[in-house]
């Protein structure tokens, strides 16, 4: 009876995981914007983290692995508040990269095995495609930090900044430019200068323009062949 219990708990978990990772995703995008506090965007920044693993908690021989990255971002994060430095804002965004590539990684892996299309698979799928844009936001701010000048902003143009940008600025300025570079909407308010920056974002652009039309090419075949499935006569 334990064991069932224990059962019914963990399908239960899987069952809403993405579904609660997506909730969390659409507060950090849709909520956070509008509201006023200097530690909201960081509590709800560590709450996806945590999602994120909980999301991926099937793959039990990675766990441990991605929980102490999770534990690596979320520390480094709140750090960063009270110890500002380069030093430290460029290795959370390290930490940051490398810990959404493995949760994408992970979430693809999933949807791809998957058989079925089922409500799991399409918000797994909608989970990584905005997990890759804050991913995308990590990598152009490892580049600006490390080579001052690789963008520019209108916004902060006429700004001299003699210390370094919080990162929570940096996040958001970033988060920005990735999904506006990856849906290929360019409003052109930010561009790249240098060449490393050109590339990035036309290497995020076409990443998202294939994400869309392999991922789509996928549930649409997968949708078929099990509409023949049960098309079949017994």
């Amino acid at each position: 009876m334990r064991r069932l219990s224990e059962t019914m708990k963990t399908d239960t978990i899987n069952k809403w995981r993405f579904q609660l990772l997506l909730a969390v995703l659409l507060v950090l995008y849709v909520v956070v914007p509008f509201l006023e506090g200097r530690w909201i965007p960081d509590l709800v920044v560590t709450a996806v983290t945590v999602f994120a693993v909980a999301s991926v908690s099937e793959r039990r021989g990675l766990l441990l692995i991605f929980i102490l990255l999770a534990v690596a971002v979320i520390t480094g994060t709140w750090y960063a508040h009270w110890f500002p430095g380069y030093s430290i804002i460029l290795s959370v965004h390290f930490l940051n990269v490398l810990f959404l590539a493995l949760v994408v990684a992970a979430i693809l892996a999933h949807v791809f095995r998957s058989t079925r299309i089922t409500r799991e698979t399409i918000t797994g799928a909608i989970c990584a495609y905005l997990l890759i844009g804050s991913m995308w936001a990590h990598v152009f701010a490892i580049l600006e930090n490390m080579v001052p000048g690789s963008f520019a902003d209108a916004s902060i143009a006429a700004e001299t900044v003699s210390s370094p940008e919080p990162i929570r600025d940096q996040s958001d300025r970033f988060t920005y430019f990735s999904f506006v570079t990856l849906t290929t909407l360019g409003y052109g308010d930010m561009t790249p200068l240098t060449r490393p920056a050109k590339n990035l974002a036309v290497l995020e652009a076409i990443f998202g323009q294939l994400y869309l039309a392999v991922l789509i090419a996928r549930l649409v075949g997968q949708a078929q062949l099990y509409k023949k499935r049960d098309d079949r006569p017994l």
